[in-house]
């Protein structure tokens, strides 16, 4: 009777069905496990890369921006000259994104 109370119940992990439903979906196209093996070993690379960024990225910003009052320029032209594409204008001048003193 206590079998019957007492359920295992577990949860896939996302990245490991993606792998296998990837692994089995490629296999038919490349036959060749180890061009498989090397396209997990990048895609894992990539992966790690990214971690790493997210991990770091949060304390370099901190420590390497500043800001500050951005007065007497008109912004939109100054990203103009730059060659902003136009859909991001707006979103630079809004962000006022600048570099100064290195």
């Amino acid at each position: 009777m206590r079998w019957l109370q007492h359920w295992f119940v577990s949860a896939g992990c996302f990245a490991h069905d993606c792998h296998g439903g990837l692994k089995w979906a490629l296999l038919s196209y490349f036959s060749d496990k180890s061009c498989l093996r090397g396209a997990f070993v990048c895609i894992e690379a990539v992966r790690s890369s990214f971690s790493l960024l997210v991990k770091h990225l949060g304390h370099w910003i901190v420590q390497r921006l500043d800001f500050s009052d951005w007065s007497n320029i008109d912004a939109g032209a100054l990203f103009m000259a730059l060659y902003v594409d136009a859909s991001w204008l707006h979103t630079f001048v809004e962000l006022e994104i600048r570099f100064s003193d290195d």
